[in-house]
């Protein structure tokens, strides 16, 4: 994958991180199966279950980081997997909050972006 983003600085000591990637997946294998039984069921056999894969796909992911203070980090992202007629879809939400005393000098997230 191939990552570009920015990185926007505000007055206030809040920080946005937006950032975009693009790259591919390329197989050789164009299906993907299991074999599978039904346990306890005596005489029942085995069975495959099996799916067909595009060989080729172009995965993309954007979003943004951003800081809002040292205690309080927000994260959203899309991710897509895109060829022709197949298409996935993810998205990503994460908040993350700290509280209380450090015990020594760790640098916290928005001191790590900001110091460089």
């Amino acid at each position: 994958m191939l990552e570009a983003g920015g990185r926007l600085l505000y007055g206030n000591g809040m920080v946005l991180r937006p950032y975009i990637a693009l790259g591919g997946v390329f197989c050789d294998d164009d299906s993907w199966g299991a074999e599978a039984s039904f346990e306890g069921a005596p005489n029942s056999g085995s069975f495959r279950s099996e799916t067909e894969l595009p060989e080729q796909v172009a995965r993309l992911r954007l979003g943004f980081d951003f800081l809002a203070s040292e205690q309080v980090q927000v994260k959203l992202e899309y991710g897509g997997e895109l060829n022709g007629d197949y298409r996935a879809h993810s998205g990503t939400v994460r908040a993350t909050t700290c509280s209380g005393q450090r015990d020594g000098p760790v640098e916290s997230p928005l001191e790590k972006v900001l110091n460089g």
